[in-house]
Formats: structure tokens, C-alpha cells, sequence
């Protein structure tokens, strides 16, 4: 939006935050972007509730665009250079770092949802860096927040259930895919009995999703 960069540089002054955060649209070739200002939308949160929402994915999501931070909060970050998805495995860390921040319901960013980009592609090395930045993601937040494991544990599992089926049925028999997905496999059965060990409840569309890959994986013999 033209004034995305005054507004937000208003709401720091004003709120006397060092971070804000505005809301977003996804746009394409047919949704086209609209003026949308939501006149006291503004909320501060703590740095809890904020990392609660940042696992939840709902209006604070694992992106670094559409926020604005203040210089010394980010001058010496340094994202890691070997994986996508750099700032998912970063942010928790970034957010946490002050006590308070703003976040408005305003739309003030405009996402293009590009069918051809690199983060829309199916390719399995790049879900498993996802994966890589979540696991990132979940261990700074439970060293702070040892109250959100559950949350996160149950995050990360849907995470690799998701990855997991796709990729089992897409791309069976491709042997470059092979050892990464039986290694998903081991990775995601060994949360999943940790989970019901700590009574961490799946919905009973995913345990039926987990039995349809394990029935599978079988009928296709994958070992």
C-alpha cells in the first residue's frame, strides 16, 4: 500500500513499540487488491500471546514481510544461507527478543499468490527445509515457552503428514525421493507416539490420514 510505511512508522511512534505488524491480503490475476483500513484496530500484545498466534498461523504468520522492526532489533541478524524458508526458521527469535508489540488489523500489504514461484512449487528438498525452519522455530520458542510444546509438537506433525502423503503418492518409486521420505516417515511416527504418550489428541481425520499413508506404504512395499 503507498502509506504502509508512514502508517506503520506512526503506530511505533505512537504505541511506543519496536515492532509492528499489519495485516495482509493475497491477491492474483482476479482478486485484485482493495483498500481495506479498520479505523482502532490497533492491539498490543506481549510477547506470549504473540508467539501464541504465531503458532497458530492466523493473523501473525512465519513471514518477515508485511511487519516493519526497528534497526537494533534486526542489524545483526544474519539468516542462514542454506536452506529456504530463512526467515519461518528466524522469527520466533526476532519476536521475542522485545516485551511488547503492535499489530494492526489494517491491510496495508499485498501478497501475489504467483503459481510459478519457488515457494509455490511442489518440490520435496524445499518442504523439507520448511520443515527444517519450523523444527528451528519450535525449539526457540519451547526454550522460552516450554507451555507451547504440545501446540508446537502437534504443528510439526501435521507439517509432516502433509508433506509425507503428497509426496508418498506423487513421486512413488523415484528413488531420489526415497531415503527423504522414509526418513519423514521415521521422524513422524516416533512425534506421533511421543504425542499420545504426552495425551496430545489428533483429530480423527488425521489419524485416518496417518493409517491411509501406513496402508500405503505397505500395498507399495516401502520398507
Amino acid at each position: 500500500h503507498p502509506d504502509m510505511i508512514r502508517r506503520q512508522m506512526e503506530i511505533i511512534t505512537s504505541a511506543q513499540v519496536e515492532i509492528v505488524i499489519t495485516a495482509h491480503q493475497e491477491i492474483n490475476e482476479r482478486q485484485l487488491p482493495t483498500d481495506v483500513y479498520v479505523e482502532d484496530a490497533i492491539e498490543l500484545l506481549d510477547r506470549k500471546e504473540v508467539i501464541r498466534r504465531l503458532i497458530e498461523d492466523q493473523d501473525i504468520q512465519s513471514y518477515f514481510w508485511g511487519k516493519l522492526y526497528k534497526a537494533e532489533i534486526i542489524k545483526k541478524l544474519r539468516f542462514p544461507e542454506d536452506y529456504t524458508y530463512e526467515d519461518t526458521a528466524m522469527l520466533a527469535e526476532i519476536l521475542m527478543s522485545t516485551d511488547c508489540i503492535a499489530y494492526s488489523k489494517s491491510v496495508y500489504y499485498f501478497y501475489y499468490m504467483n503459481p510459478n514461484s519457488i515457494l509455490h512449487s511442489r518440490d520435496l528438498r524445499l518442504n523439507l527445509q520448511q520443515l527444517r525452519a519450523y523444527e528451528k522455530q519450535m525449539q526457540d520458542i519451547v526454550t522460552v515457552y516450554p507451555e507451547f510444546q504440545a501446540m508446537l509438537e502437534l504443528r510439526h506433525f501435521r507439517l509432516e503428514l502433509s508433506t509425507y502423503c503428497y509426496y508418498l503418492k506423487q513421486y512413488v518409486g523415484d528413488a531420489q525421493y526415497t531415503v527423504a521420505l522414509q526418513k519423514v516417515w521415521r521422524e513422524m511416527s516416533a512425534r506421533k507416539k511421543s504425542m499420545a504418550k504426552a495425551q496430545i489428541k489428533l483429530l480423527p481425520a488425521e489419524h485416518l490420514r496417518f493409517l491411509r499413508c501406513r496402508m500405503q506404504r505397505i500395498l507399495r512395499h516401502v520398507s
